[in-house]
């Protein structure tokens, strides 16, 4: 395990792993996304899995992990549902999901589907949307690299935090949420990384 910054670490091994899975364990809530290669293939070719819970954000190196072992035991927790996953326009991290671990993790909730709902647009951008609600502006300058490429370097994996809520995650009240001024708390909480 090479730690990029101190609540950031990069997995590449199945000892890495598995110490994320334990840190991990005990989470009712996790934001998760990914990338992906989708070019050439039929189902698209899954080369980071970015994944953060309370206190913990690691970025998972799928090929070099998916090399030494088969990731059952964090497919286990992506799928629990005992433990919320928190994504941003997560359609295609879903499909990669169900494809690799078998099943649709559930629950999830997706921040632009909520954004939308509260008066966002449709399809609002994770960098737009923070910038809207938060006010800041995300550096986009490895938006379109090539993950597929190795190795890939530090400022590339540095940039891949889980979107939503990658430091923290939101309150058990804005997750229940199910009403318009609620769910826009529930973006925002989440944007904020709360």
């Amino acid at each position: 395990m090479a730690t990029l910054e101190p609540e950031q670490t990069f997995i590449t091994s199945d000892e890495s792993l598995d110490a994320l899975c334990d840190q991990l364990i005990n989470s009712s809530v996790i934001a998760i996304d990914t990338e992906f290669m989708g070019e050439e293939h039929f189902i698209p070719r899954l080369e980071l899995i970015q994944v953060a819970a309370e206190g913990v954000a690691a970025v998972i190196d799928f090929p070099a992990v998916q090399e030494t072992a088969p990731m059952a035991r964090f497919w286990e927790l992506v799928c629990d549902a005992r433990i919320e996953k928190v994504l941003h326009a997560g359609r295609q991290d879903l499909e990669l999901f169900a494809h690799h671990a078998g099943r649709l993790p559930k629950p999830f909730f997706d921040t632009q589907i909520a954004a939308a709902m509260v008066g966002y647009g449709a399809q609002t951008a994770y960098a737009n949307l923070v910038q809207r609600v938060q006010g800041v502006k995300l550096d986009k300058a490895h938006t379109f690299t090539n993950w597929s490429q190795r190795p890939l370097s530090r400022e590339s994996v540095r940039s891949r935090r889980a979107r939503p809520g990658c430091r923290s995650v939101p309150d058990g009240a804005a997750r229940r949420s199910a009403t318009r001024r609620c769910a826009g708390r529930r973006v925002a909480l989440v944007l904020a990384g709360r």
